[in-house]
């Protein structure tokens, strides 16, 4: 019983902080924007907008490791972070690097654009598999 209101507690504290992350980052976002449309600088928009998804995926990976911290092994699983994490991090790669096409020449095929909600996929997705690989249970391989 003590541990169901335990992990209740965890669970419900941590939605609570990705709710109240997520608001700060909309309200951050708007003044990030104000200040693209008003310097004509659009990069510290776009840096916002790939890192933000990945801070949100590792708020939701928290809570797991809080309540399995003694059952895991340090360690770092190469396989998930190689299948998914890195296919992941080179798609929001790829959409930072697209604002610089100017100047660095891309080639044809790789140059198309990633709309932002699927980059905000991707972002969760990388932060939460960022997790799960550093701190990853010995006995699920």
């Amino acid at each position: 019983m003590r541990q169901n209101i335990i992990r209740f507690l965890v669970y419900f504290l941590s939605i609570l902080i990705v709710c109240a992350y997520a608001l700060v980052m909309d309200h951050y976002f708007l003044i990030i924007k104000q200040y693209a449309n008003a310097t004509f600088n659009i990069l510290p928009l776009i840096l916002f907008i790939a890192i933000s998804p990945i801070l949100i995926g590792m708020l939701l990976k928290i809570p797991h490791l809080i309540l399995n911290w003694k059952e895991t092994e340090w360690g770092f699983d190469w396989v998930k972070f190689l299948s998914i994490g890195l296919i992941t991090l080179l798609f929001i790669i790829h959409y930072i690097m697209s604002y610089f096409n100017s100047m660095i020449e891309m080639p044809q095929y790789i140059a198309f654009t990633i709309p932002d909600q699927l980059l905000t996929v991707f972002g969760v997705v990388f932060g939460y598999v960022l997790l799960s690989c550093i701190r990853y249970d010995k006995t699920e391989n």
